[in-house]
């Protein structure tokens, strides 16, 4: 039979409002992937001109990368110093990567910039961080070897030495840029020491012949949690 006015009244409105819940439902979803799928940020410091996504456990799906240097000639995203992140907010980034950075300050800068990398950071941020281990150069040039081929760069076309691990590249010394010279050596108990002292209530760092490499996470983390981290990023060595 036919259906009266107010039981028409009733689907047409019954129709609209399943349209209206379907409607609704999939922008909750869209909402919700795309709050499930946000990347999280990692600023790296010093950059020059290389990129950290898809290397050191930045994967390229998780990760953005915002790249800051000193020298506008890298085409870095932000100028600065790592004394003086200004241009980034409190607060804003998941991680900061530090690649050869480190030594370029004098010791008295770096609880400076350990305390900027810290301004940065969010609550459960961290800092991944490698720079030169100088206790095997400073070795070789006490022994007179200060020629010593340490490890190969730019294809091989160069060798890193001693000198190089300690004063900075020779071939990037000589380009008038100051900056690029090294004002400073670390050792594993050394960084250890300068990363806790700028604030890093866990800290992580290994080395090899020639490098360190570090986790420091702005929050306190327990053994294992520290391990996997260092595992996550570092657990290739330079190559990670």
């Amino acid at each position: 039979g036919s259906l009266s006015l107010p039981q028409c009244a009733f689907f047409r409105l019954m129709k609209y409002n399943n349209w209206v819940s379907r409607r609704s439902s999939a922008a909750f979803c869209t909402r919700i992937q795309g709050v499930m799928m946000e990347k999280k940020t990692v600023l790296y410091v010093g950059c020059g001109p290389d990129h950290v996504l898809g290397k050191r456990g930045f994967d390229a799906d998780l990760w953005r990368e915002v790249r800051l240097d000193i020298d506008p000639d890298c085409a870095p995203d932000l100028v600065g110093t790592m004394t003086d992140m200004s241009a980034v907010a409190d607060e804003s980034v998941d991680a900061v990567y530090s690649s050869h950075t480190l030594e370029h300050l004098l010791p008295q800068e770096a609880p400076a910039a350990l305390k900027e990398v810290r301004r940065v950071l969010r609550t459960d941020g961290v800092l991944v961080l490698t720079c030169p281990n100088v206790q095997e150069a400073c070795r070789l040039m006490a022994e007179g070897k200060w020629q010593e081929k340490c490890y190969p760069i730019m294809e091989g076309r160069y060798h890193i030495t001693p000198p190089d691990l300690l004063y900075g590249a020779w071939m990037t010394r000589s380009t008038g840029k100051p900056f690029m010279s090294h004002q400073y050596g670390y050792i594993p108990s050394s960084l250890a020491a300068v990363l806790r002292a700028g604030g890093f209530p866990s800290v992580g760092v290994v080395g090899d012949k020639w490098s360190l490499y570090a986790v420091a996470a702005k929050r306190q983390m327990d053994e294992a949690a520290l391990k996997a981290l260092f595992q996550h990023h570092w657990s290739g060595g330079s190559q990670a």
